[in-house]
């Protein structure tokens, strides 16, 4: 398991040990809930042949610190949970594609589209299965486009919402 605190890989003997560390952090109620999703990924190791996917992991980033927390606990884990939260950037993509057409044109949104589906950060075993991983690209590209039909106004609101969402994170993940 990876220390977020130290960003060191570490056994699990000590966690395994001690395991009223991690469980004081919890309500009955959401130790509950947690033991179900839980059980719920490991009906997926057991699916997948014995072995989890090559990533899974819950880290603190720019989605999850604030609405991805809110949107994951909408529901118990599931499998249309997961589908839809992993439709999100989907979703945040393909509009982003589609308000650049409209304020760049066919060939500019041609070569962002292939630029962005070539870069190492937006391959499956990269990111797959995280939700929320693109949503400051998504508002920084809604403020470009902004620009570009001069809505300057609407269009630094995006671009800040977009720094924010990576200013915040970055800050909070600090903590001790």
């Amino acid at each position: 398991m990876t220390n977020l605190r130290t960003n060191v890989v570490e056994t699990t003997a000590n966690i395994l040990a001690h395991p009223e560390r991690c469980k004081q952090h919890f309500t009955d109620a959401r130790w509950a809930s947690f033991k179900h999703d839980l059980a719920y990924f490991r009906t997926l190791e057991t699916h997948a042949g014995g072995t989890m996917p090559r990533r899974i992991t819950v880290q603190r980033h720019a989605g999850v610190a604030i609405l991805g927390t809110v949107l994951s606990n909408l529901a118990p884990a599931s499998r249309l949970d997961i589908l839809l939260l992993d439709a999100i950037d989907v979703v945040l993509i393909t509009i982003m594609a589609i308000l650049m057409w409209w304020a760049f044109g066919w060939r500019t949104v041609s070569v962002a589209l292939i630029v962005f589906a070539t870069n190492f950060p937006s391959r499956w075993y990269w990111i797959g299965g995280s939700f929320l991983r693109w949503d400051w690209l998504f508002w920084m590209g809604v403020g470009v486009c902004l620009v570009k039909k001069e809505r300057h106004f609407w269009a630094g609101a995006a671009i800040a919402y977009a720094a924010l969402l990576r200013i915040f994170p970055g800050s909070s993940s600090r903590r001790r």
